[in-house]
């Protein structure tokens, strides 16, 4: 957010939506391309789905799942994730948004490496221009250097790859050579940093906000021998 442009303009008001389409305060209609933040899924304005959070709301709107606690709600939607998940991902961890989640995910790597004896294994691979998100640890984990500008990073938690931007290759090279290329470039900065002190490696199945882009054909089916290697 810009807020000079606040300051000199305002901003402008998103009043109503219906399925696709959304109004503003001066009654102009727009698609909503991008489905809010890419989060309202299924559309605006679902009646059934109103109608199911007034009624869960007024029966019970909050119950802590802390220590041995839980709710009904929490536990239908957990069993049905697990159902629809693969095999071996059988358990579900709730979360407020997609920031807090990838840091929790690399909390809980970091303990797994410290319960294993390996205290060194701690530095995350991310890749350029990736996004996963403004809290502090997921900010460092973001590519993206304007969502940076001016703010610190934990640049000794994390090293950031090129981006598997198939449009963007080096010239004279075609995809599967590409594919290549970043294999080789995954392989030289683990040697360059050591297996030991590397914990993880984060990346999106097709980045966002970094352009919407995607991998070349077998990039992760590549790449993934390599890290289980490590």
């Amino acid at each position: 957010t810009d807020f000079s442009t606040f300051h000199e303009e305002g901003c402008d008001l998103i009043t109503d939506s219906d399925g696709i389409y959304v109004q503003d305060a001066k009654g102009n209609r727009f698609i909503d391309g991008i489905a809010g933040l890419w989060c309202v899924n299924v559309g605006h304005g679902r009646a059934e789905i109103g109608q199911a959070m007034a009624e869960q709301a007024t029966r019970m709107a909050y119950f802590s799942t802390f220590n041995n606690l839980s709710n009904a709600p929490a536990t239908r939607l957990a069993a049905k994730l697990a159902e629809l998940a693969p095999a071996h991902l059988n358990h579900v961890f709730y979360s407020c948004g997609g920031s807090t989640a990838n840091d929790a995910t690399i909390r809980l790597v970091h303990y797994y490496f410290n319960r294993l004896g390996k205290p060194t294994k701690k530095r995350i691979l991310s890749r350029r221009n990736a996004y996963h998100g403004t809290t502090y640890l997921a900010a460092s984990l973001t590519g993206i250097e304007s969502n940076n500008w001016e703010f610190d990073t934990l640049d000794h938690l994390v090293t950031h790859l090129s981006e598997a931007n198939l449009y963007r290759r080096p010239e004279g090279m075609d995809e599967a050579q590409y594919c290549d290329h970043l294999v080789e470039e995954l392989e030289a900065t683990i040697a360059e940093i050591g297996a030991d002190n590397i914990a993880a490696f984060i990346a999106e199945p097709i980045m966002g906000a970094g352009g919407v882009i995607v991998p070349p054909e077998g990039y992760f089916e590549a790449i993934r021998p390599v890290l289980d290697k490590h």
